[in-house]
Parts: C-alpha cells; sequence; structure tokens
C-alpha cells in the first residue's frame, strides 16, 4: 500500500523528469507528457517509489524514481533534483536504478509475482480515499517475495536505453525506451500494461 498526501509539490515532478531526460544520452528527445504511473511500496515507509511511462514525441519512455526525505550516499550523480512536499518538506528525487530499496522492491514484486501498490489518499493522519492507478504492472514470478534478500550494496553496469544493476544475488535489468529495439529478459519479468499500450519494463535473473 503506497499513502498518497493531498499536498502540493514545487516543483512537479513532470518538471522535475523533463530538463533530467533532455540531459540523458539515451533519452529521445522532445516534448515530454505523462501517460501512467505506478507505485512500489517500501515496507518500512522510508522511501517513495514510482514508476511512469512518459511519452516524449511518440516515444514511451519508462522512468522509475526514488524519493528520500534527505541525500541518498554516494549517488550524487543520479539526483533528478529536490522539490518541496507541502506535507513531508524537501524530498530528495533520484533516479531509481541506484536506489538499494527500489531495486530489492522490484526484484520482489517480479519474483513474487507481484503487482503495483494499491494507492490510499491521506489528509492529515486521516484516509479520506483510494486512487485507481494509471498503470499496472505485473510480475511472472511465483517465489515467497520474502526470500528477495536484504542488500545494502548495488552496481549500475550500464545506463543506456536498458538500465543493468547487479546486487549479490540478481542482475536486474530496466527497459527504459520501449520503441520495440530495445528488449530485456531474465528469469522472470515486470510487464506493464498503460491504455494504448504493453511493454516488458524489467527483468531479473539469479545469478
Amino acid at each position: 500500500m503506497a499513502t498518497i498526501h493531498q499536498a502540493t509539490l514545487v516543483p512537479s515532478k513532470l518538471e522535475l523528469i523533463t530538463p533530467w531526460l533532455a540531459a540523458q544520452a539515451w533519452a529521445p528527445t522532445g516534448e515530454v507528457t505523462q501517460v501512467g504511473a505506478y507505485r512500489l511500496d517500501d515496507p518500512h515507509g522510508k522511501v517513495g517509489i514510482e514508476g511512469f511511462l512518459l511519452d516524449v514525441t511518440g516515444t514511451p519512455v519508462h522512468v522509475i524514481l526514488s524519493y528520500r526525505g534527505g541525500p541518498l550516499a554516494g549517488a550524487d550523480d543520479y539526483l533528478v533534483g529536490t522539490t518541496e512536499h507541502s506535507v513531508l518538506g524537501t524530498r530528495w528525487v533520484y533516479d531509481g536504478c541506484i536506489d538499494p530499496v527500489v531495486i530489492r522492491m522490484l526484484a520482489r514484486t517480479i519474483l513474487g509475482g507481484g503487482t503495483q501498490a494499491a494507492l490510499v489518499v491521506v489528509k492529515g493522519e486521516e484516509e479520506i480515499g483510494r486512487r485507481e492507478a494509471t498503470m499496472r504492472v505485473q510480475g511472472s514470478g511465483t517465489d515467497d517475495p520474502g526470500s528477495v534478500a536484504l542488500f545494502d550494496g548495488l552496481s549500475v553496469r550500464s545506463m543506456g536505453a536498458i538500465a543493468s544493476v547487479a546486487t549479490t544475488d540478481y542482475l536486474v535489468d530496466i527497459t527504459r525506451v520501449l520503441d520495440g529495439t530495445h528488449a530485456v529478459s531474465g528469469d522472470e519479468t515486470l510487464t506493464g500494461t498503460w491504455d494504448g499500450g504493453e511493454g516488458v519494463l524489467a527483468a531479473v535473473t539469479n545469478v
């Protein structure tokens, strides 16, 4: 379950993503619009995890972000930016491929056959409603998701149209550009479905 605060963000998520994407060598260029989004849940409630399906002048682009209450050590090169959240204060926003919490929860979702987190909207301490996800994801695995061990470190092997991230036990590949020419494969995969499209967003391989 992901908690969505009734709040404002300055700058907005899309205002952060757009200039960051323009600076990435792997990303197509042009106008950026949001097609859909999904959340994964950090069971400790410390890190926000959100995946976006974007349209960049006709090309689908997949970006996963992490939201933190403070800087992530050693991740300065992967900082997308900071934003002021009217409830939570300053949030540090990172490319999720560098965040161990993001990669662990992505692996758990894939290997455990999980899906996107339910979205609960709160105002203060009160739950005021639920929100439908604008994008669905589905892991292909059948393992106990708890079998994905904790890890502190990871190694980002490449940052092209497919981001490849290695942990002690897994190789996690994340599709960034879903134009039909870039594909990930592995022991298990994460498929995304959005209005008008479907694609394999990530894959996990045991190492």
